[in-house]
């Protein structure tokens, strides 16, 4: 699959090259989601896998190209949510940002290196599921059902080093200072030096429940959707 993918992306590349477009490209590179164990995949040193609220399963790596970025080189630590790339790049393409989207203008923030403007995001709010998770400043708060998935998976070539999957048996709820413990070992709910954080994390929480939006209950099928309309292979979208 990476030979492929890097197959495709120097298609694309040399075809926006071809057609004198390449000067005038911003290349957002990133992935939706972290690796799946299961599959051999491995996100270590990060808890967590693919479908889960650990940072393995939703903190991703990414880059961004382009003549237009003010600064290069260098490695963004702000907070930024996959939801801030829709405003971003249409302020990059010059439209007008829509004030009723959740995700933020992250531009100035990537292209400069300035601070994100971005304090908080959430991870999951799902009452049907009872599974809940939000992030304020440095602090990452998961409550609901025990969190699944939740030991960190050593790549194979690591494990042929004696270097083995770190297993726990925990239920949580879990306080985290992420910025400080982004592998999540280090529990601090139920601390007392971390109370007032924990009440006002839970608060926040109660804040955003009445903001989910469920799951569709029942998708309808679209036909528009199947591969025969192209050339029996599946495209972009069809998850």
């Amino acid at each position: 699959m990476a030979t492929a993918l890097d197959d495709a992306i120097k298609r694309v590349t040399d075809a926006l090259k071809g057609k004198g477009l390449w000067d005038n490209t911003l290349t957002v590179f990133m992935s939706d989601n972290g690796g799946e164990y299961s599959d051999g995949q491995s996100n270590w040193p990060l808890r967590g896998a693919k479908g889960t609220l650990w940072e393995g399963g939703t903190r991703v790596p990414a880059f961004v190209h382009g003549n237009m970025l003010q600064r290069t080189g260098y490695t963004y630590h702000g907070m930024m949510h996959g939801v801030d790339i829709l405003p971003t790049l249409v302020s990059v393409a010059g439209g007008t940002e829509d004030p009723g989207l959740d995700g933020k203008n992250m531009w100035q923030s990537i292209s400069t290196g300035a601070d994100s403007p971005r304090t908080e995001f959430v991870y999951a709010i799902d009452s049907e599921a009872d599974s809940y998770a939000i992030r304020v400043g440095d602090y990452k708060l998961i409550t609901g059902l025990r969190a699944r998935k939740g030991d960190w998976y050593a790549p194979a070539e690591m494990q042929q080093m004696g270097i083995l999957t770190e297993t726990v048996d925990e239920t949580g709820p879990f306080l985290f200072n992420i910025r400080e413990d982004p592998l999540e070992k280090s529990n601090l709910y139920g601390m007392a030096e971390y109370a007032s954080i924990q009440r006002a994390m839970r608060h926040r929480l109660n804040e955003l429940k009445p903001f989910e939006v469920p799951f569709p209950a029942d998708l309808a099928d679209d036909p528009a959707a199947d591969p025969s309309n192209y050339g029996n292979v599946w495209m972009p979208g069809w998850c």
